[in-house]
């Protein structure tokens, strides 16, 4: 137990003593803001520690260093390098603080701490659906594998003679590109690094494999043994306290979420569950001994709860002393103590708990043993009113017989009382109907002989009221026809009486023919029991012979509306299918009322209105005409409006609009009616029309100028061809003829070029070039066709350099058609330089191939490179003008882009973009 107290005691100095103090005990060195720790580590070893996009240092290593120097009040400065720079410095005493993994190729540059931050351990990473080569340690000897330079499986192989198979990349990264587009390619390294890279570069078609290797500890590196003292402690602290597992989590499992939780909690956890333990074995003991006890008063509990719950009851006790009260639920047990009656009653209307208040202190008085009162409460549901029935009675007495405590019982009666309300205006409103004035109403007992009637029955009836239960008047009799009323379903009917033929009761009191609406509804039971018979009627002969005089009259009216609708239908045919609408103007009011269709209107539009719709062209027309109709003009207007309104094709309406003056008694204009055509598809043809010509002139001029331009460029070389010809008629030495020969040669090649170059460009025109994508190896034929496109125009002074950054880069594309681009930049830049460079490039970048074409030439004026890739425009006075012409649409039907940029004696740049696949890549 000594022993116990003695550890805790000590977890509690070391949990709250000061990090200074460590610091202080350092006698070697002491760091201060001018002189802080310097930790240097490598930039390249995702996530412990790199250089993010900005050029920040991060990763798990950073993380730790930080917490660990904020822990110490330690001041410092983190820097990365490669891994040789930083083991050197650490060395020199250049830096004072490193994490390494401990081996025996690190023995020579510091000492290792205790502390093992983290267990490298090594996978290999391969394409989905391809084996693992790399099982055990001895598959390294077997196959070919990427590993990084320098690290524990790069030295293990070349320890043990396998270096022939060790592929060293400096760039993890970029070697996880390459495993990812190539296949059959591995890589054995780290497993937290390639799994880290492979999140983050998004590669869902790689997998990682462990390998049966050697492990490693990743530890702390000094040679401050005092330094690597103080990180030891404060890292044991750290990780005993959990402070670590947000870093780890951060950088190694961010699908795992920190609970918050310290480690030191689980040892108090665990003695509280043992305590809660005993406590629970206790607590069933004991309880097992109290059901037998408890089992009579649950019973009685149980019988008390149902019938609350049946009637819907709730108990309160209200302490006469206290003035409290305690409410119970269903199950009789304490839902609410000691709360204020104000607070209980809160929802009671305010004179219901005055009553409330009076009926307890009369129970707390002596003078009353139970009252019983009826309170309205809001419902917190609906904000409606509850009718609550309360009984009071007195619950306990102290021992001078005054009540203590006063116990109620409430239950919700609000469906009793309506029901009883229902059921009283449902005889009123019965009675109302029956006794109405405006209709005859019988009633019928279950066997069909009337045992009531109203007076307006009555005055209409052959017998009297009190005469009906003697005369037992049937169903039958009032019908003159058997009415059986066993089967009897609901009728509603028109009956007509006729004194003359009648053998009803009324044959005798019916002096002209009668139309009698009459309704008949039996009333059963819910055993389908007939009870009784409910009959209304009244006498409808008048609405009858209005009704057929009314039909009458709507006949002659409707052959009238249908003369008319024809009419209309017509009208609103012509409407619909010829575009057209009428309008009506009011210049009164300034509303103008356009109509789909007679009597349909489709829209209303005010002055202001009418005005945003029309277009700024047709505005000032616009307001002419209604400036005209608002001067109660005589004349009729008509004028073709430009709207902003679009049609069914998107395109804005023309609207033709026609108006003529509508005249009062007084010839007074009251109203402008109008109609508005649709005459957009005729300015449109018209506006086409004139674009057409327009086009056709402008083709016509860039065919002259095309011809032109031919003639000249054909007719140049050409003439040079005869002319020189023509010399060899001439007198003439022998020295001359080589020149006239060489002159011919130039000039057909020149004239052979040109054509050709016509010839290639309108098939390209005519899309009638096959781009032919196959794999070849870029690295070979950039060079190759650079260095001689170049060849025939080099000049002394100028240097002419080819960067091929890569050993081999296989890309899909057509080798002759990126040839000819390639081919005519380079000889472009060579022609237009006479000092500086030359340069050309290229890189893929991922899913584009880039070439760059620089030269310091004389440049291109502002004025010509806005039209470098138009046809017979040359950026000097050398060529026919079609290069640039034939590039930029080679490029542009292969998918992609040429831009150009230069300044006039400053040279020029190029850039060609084309898109295209990768399949094998080796940097240099």
């Amino acid at each position: 137990m000594n022993n116990r107290i003695a550890v805790l005691i000590s977890l509690l100095f070391c949990l709250f003593a000061s990090p200074k103090m460590a610091q202080a005990n350092d006698s070697t060195r002491v760091f201060t803001p001018e002189h802080p720790l310097v930790y240097e580590d490598a930039w390249d070893l995702w996530p412990y520690s790199f250089l993010n996009a900005s050029g920040e240092a991060v990763g798990y290593n950073i993380d730790l260093v930080k917490l660990i120097c904020q822990e110490l009040d330690i001041p410092y400065v983190i820097k990365l390098k490669p891994t040789s720079k930083a083991l050197s410095d650490l060395r020199s005493g250049e830096a004072d603080l490193m994490l390494a993994m401990e081996a025996d190729y690190h023995d020579e540059f510091a000492h290792y701490g205790e502390s093992v931050v983290q267990i490298f351990t090594h996978s290999v990473l391969h394409r989905k659906g391809e084996p693992a080569r790399i099982v055990t340690e001895n598959d390294l000897s077997k196959y070919p594998v990427i590993v990084h330079e320098g690290s524990f499986s790069h030295h293990l192989m070349e320890d043990k003679g396998w270096e022939q198979n060790a592929i060293p990349y400096n760039d993890m990264r970029e070697a996880v590109q390459y495993v990812h587009n190539t296949p059959n390619c591995q890589i054995v390294w780290n497993t937290l690094s390639l799994k880290w890279l492979i999140r983050t570069l998004h590669f869902d078609n790689l997998e990682l494999t462990p390998v049966n290797m050697r492990h490693g500890d990743y530890k702390f590196l000094s040679n401050d043994t005092q330094l690597l003292k103080q990180i030891d402690e404060i890292y044991t602290l750290l990780e005993s306290e959990g402070k670590l597992q947000a870093i780890q989590n951060k950088w190694f499992y961010p699908e795992r979420k920190d609970s918050g939780v310290p480690s030191w909690i689980w040892p108090v956890v665990i003695v509280l569950v043992l305590v809660v333990i005993c406590a629970t074995i206790y607590y069933i003991i004991y309880r097992n001994r109290e059901k037998k006890m408890t089992k009579t008063i649950r019973r009685s509990n149980n019988r008390l709860s149902l019938i609350m719950k049946t009637n819907k009851i709730r108990i309160w006790t209200f302490n006469v002393g206290q003035k409290t009260v305690t409410l119970y639920d269903e199950n009789c047990q304490v839902e609410a103590a000691n709360q204020s009656p104000t607070f209980f009653f809160q929802r009671v209307q305010a004179e219901d708990v005055q009553r409330i208040s009076d009926a307890l202190l009369k129970i707390s008085e002596g003078e009353e043993d139970k009252i019983t009162l009826e309170v309205r409460s809001k419902d917190k549901k609906d904000g409606g009113y509850r009718i609550l029935a309360i009984v009071l009675t007195p619950l306990r007495y102290d021992r001078y017989g005054q009540t203590t405590d006063i116990v109620g019982t409430t239950s919700d009666i609000t469906a009793t009382r309506r029901r009883q309300e229902q059921v009283k205006n449902t005889k009123l409103r019965y009675e109302s109907i029956f006794n109405s004035p405006m209709v005859d109403t019988i009633t019928f007992d279950e066997f069909g002989y009337i045992d009531n009637m109203n007076e307006t029955a009555a005055m209409g009836s052959p017998v009297e009221r009190d005469q009906i239960q003697n005369r037992q008047v049937h169903l039958r009799d009032l019908f003159g026809e058997p009415m059986p009323v066993e089967n009897m379903q609901p009728i509603h009917m028109t009956r007509f009486y006729n004194p003359d033929i009648d053998t009803s009761i009324y044959r005798n009191v019916l002096h002209d023919k009668v139309y009698y609406e009459l309704q008949l509804m039996p009333l059963r039971d819910k055993d389908n029991k007939l009870k009784a018979i409910f009959g209304t009627g009244r006498d409808v002969s008048e609405v009858v012979k209005s009704y057929q005089r009314l039909r009458e009259n709507l006949a002659q009216q409707e052959r009238a509306n249908e003369a008319m609708n024809a009419y209309f239908r017509n009208i609103n045919f012509v409407l619909q299918n010829g575009g057209v609408r009428m309008a009506v103007y009011y210049p009164d009011t300034h509303i103008l009322l356009i109509y789909s269709s007679v009597g349909q209107e489709q829209n209303q539009l005010t002055q202001n209105r009418a005005l945003a719709l029309t277009d700024p062209e047709s505005k000032k027309q616009a307001e002419r005409m209604i400036n005209s109709m608002d001067n109660h003009t005589l004349s009729p207007l008509k004028a073709a409006i430009k709207t902003t309104i679009r049609g069914k094709h998107g395109k804005r309406l023309t609207l033709l609009l026609s108006f003529i003056p509508t005249l009062d008694d007084n010839n007074e204009v009251v109203e402008y009616f109008g109609v508005c055509r649709d005459i957009s598809e005729i300015k449109a043809t018209e506006e086409e029309l004139a674009r057409e010509t327009v086009k056709a002139q402008e083709i016509e001029t860039v065919k002259n100028a095309f011809l032109r331009n031919m003639s000249y460029e054909i007719r140049t070389p050409l003439s040079s061809v005869v002319g020189f010809a023509e010399l060899f008629e001439m007198s003439h030495t022998s020295e001359d003829e080589p020149l006239f020969i060489e002159q011919i040669k130039h000039n057909s090649s020149r004239l052979l070029k040109l054509i050709n170059d016509i010839l290639f460009l309108s098939r390209l025109d005519a899309q009638m070039i096959e781009f032919r994508r196959q794999p070849i190896d870029f690295s070979q034929i950039f060079e190759a066709r650079c260095q001689t496109a170049w060849f025939h125009d080099q000049h002394e002074g100028v240097s002419y350099v080819v960067d091929n950054p890569y050993h081999q880069l296989v890309v899909e594309i057509d080798e002759g058609n990126i040839g000819k681009v390639i081919d005519q930049l380079v000889s472009n830049a060579a022609q237009n330089t006479r000092m500086g460079m030359v340069r050309a490039s290229y890189e893929y970048t991922g899913e584009d191939l880039v070439m760059v074409f620089q030269d310091t030439g004389c440049g291109i004026s502002s004025e010509r490179l806005n039209q470098i890739f138009e046809r017979f425009v040359t950026s000097g006075n050398q060529g026919t003008g079609l290069g640039l012409s034939i590039c930029h649409e080679l490029v542009r039907q292969m998918g992609g882009k040429i831009k150009i940029k230069s300044n006039e004696g400053q040279g020029t740049i190029v850039w060609v973009t084309i898109p295209c696949k990768c399949t094998e890549i080796v940097r240099k």
